[in-house]
């Protein structure tokens, strides 16, 4: 786990790299993120219902996700598994955590007695692909039974529309047999036959 910095002209950015896999970055004069998933990930859930007041995220990252619920007031627990992912947000992006930090297996927390919440960000990746424990319908009951009445998820995902779409079409079939209403949010133009990014599905019920 590494925070990496360099410049490009006279822009300064620092980018969390994870096995050798880009999961996060920000440019240094400003704090904001340098990749667009980051806003989905807070906007479209807050948008949506701007008067939660609790958030889990799972996947840490450099702590810009939850950093952004805490400044508008709503308490936001963390849960990663990795120590150093914590160590490096903390010190290397400023990561002040406003609620818990939990280090943990995400499955096993959310199998385990808990809080709900009104916004749930899933943002996990191993190398870059979302670890397919989280993804399953047993995986997102469990997500589900966390979330408030009128509760969001927000998930980040890799994934495609083109002719390789079939995995993403199966992620969503599985949500929407959990969820009543999911939606999906490319952060790519659809209409590219082959177009691969960055995809963020929001669920409710």
């Amino acid at each position: 786990v590494q925070g990496l910095e360099y410049s490009s002209g006279a822009v300064r950015t620092r980018e969390l790299v994870i096995d050798g896999v880009v999961q996060g970055g920000v440019e240094v004069a400003s704090g904001l993120s340098i990749y667009e998933y980051a806003y989905f990930l807070e906007q479209l859930p807050y948008g949506m219902n701007d008067r939660g007041r609790s958030c889990l995220v799972i996947g840490l990252g450099a702590g810009l996700v939850p950093a952004w619920y805490g400044a508008r007031g709503v308490r936001t627990d963390v849960v990663d598994i990795n120590p150093d992912v914590v160590r490096v947000a903390r010190e290397q992006f400023g990561f002040r955590p406003t609620g818990d930090v939990v280090l943990a297996d995400a499955r096993y927390y959310l199998a385990q007695p808990g809080r709900r919440y009104d916004y749930l960000i899933l943002d996990v990746f191993t190398g870059d692909t979302t670890p397919s424990h989280l993804l399953s319908r047993e995986a997102l009951s469990l997500v589900r039974s966390r979330l408030e009445d009128g509760g969001l998820l927000a998930v980040n995902l890799a994934g495609t529309f083109g002719s390789r779409s079939f995995m993403t079409a199966s992620v969503v079939r599985t949500f929407e047999q959990v969820f009543e209403s999911v939606e999906v949010y490319p952060l790519f133009s659809p209409e590219e036959p082959e177009a691969f990014g960055n995809v963020v599905l929001v669920a409710r019920n």
